[in-house]
């Protein structure tokens, strides 16, 4: 009987602390993400730049979801359209991020660094396997940072792939 109270209270204590962790007013947002019609002033591919057309339109459900439309140049003038959703998890206490593209569907995790959010994920492309992480910050004249690294060291050593700066269309 006492082993139980013991796991019980252990339990509760768990408990509590998961709640306390997910609670709303903890809840990182991204108040620089604005609705609107977002395009790339700079790009870099692996340290080559870019001529990208790339556009974002962005749409805010509320603090914690937003959905977007992403049409992605692919270079040739063709432009491949994407839709992406952020949401934060309150059973997680986590944002995720899920893009799909009609050949691709992926769903990437959230962690917090440095008061940053990046999102990350394993991929295994015909048995190419490695780490992707992607940060989104503000500049302060509004511009949005994209960062995409990728590791092929189990997350030892990181690699910029794409620097991406996005700037927000003013409304017509």
């Amino acid at each position: 009987m006492k082993a139980a109270c013991i796991i019980l209270f252990f339990c509760l204590c768990l408990y509590g602390f998961g709640v306390a962790q997910n609670s709303d007013s903890e809840v990182p947002v991204f108040p620089f993400w604005q609705e609107g019609i977002w395009t790339h002033t700079f790009t870099t591919y692996n340290g080559d730049t870019l001529a990208d057309k790339s556009i974002y339109i962005v749409e805010k459900e509320n603090d914690f979801t937003y959905h977007e439309k992403w049409w992605l140049d692919i270079g040739e003038g063709q432009l491949l359209p994407a839709r992406v959703t952020k949401a934060y998890d309150k059973e997680t206490g986590r944002w995720k991020m899920f893009y799909s593209d009609g050949d691709y569907s992926q769903l990437w995790e959230m962690d917090r660094r440095d008061d940053q959010l990046n999102f990350y994920k394993a991929f295994n492309f015909s048995g190419n396997k490695f780490l992707s992480r992607q940060k989104w910050e503000q500049l302060p004249d509004g511009r949005i940072i994209r960062t995409i690294e990728r590791s092929v060291d189990e997350g030892k050593t990181w690699r910029i792939r794409y620097y991406i700066e996005l700037k927000r269309r003013d409304p017509e």
